[in-house]
């Protein structure tokens, strides 16, 4: 289903969750036209909305390099930050 133009905004205390997440998983941020490193998932409800980021990031050991699986690809796990909860 289609609906009308949805529109949402960060207060300033939302946008300082979602920046210092960035921060902490090294993203830029950026969700631009093309959706950039990270996205956000809203779900409208009648008591508000929830909104989560998420981005897909490359795993990493505990030296800090990536990790690959058998066929040499890069493993890659999804991560998440609840901004908004009702």
């Amino acid at each position: 289903m289609v609906g009308p133009k949805y529109t949402f905004k960060m207060t300033p205390d939302e946008y300082k969750i979602y920046e210092q997440w960035c921060k902490d998983n090294h993203l830029s941020g950026y969700a631009g036209a093309c959706g950039g490193n990270t996205g956000f998932e809203i779900i409208p409800t009648a008591l508000g909305d929830i909104v989560t980021a998420f981005a897909t990031v490359v795993v990493r050991d505990e030296l800090g390099e990536i990790s690959y699986d058998k066929q040499g690809n890069p493993k890659k796990k999804r991560i998440e930050c609840s901004i908004r909860d009702i």
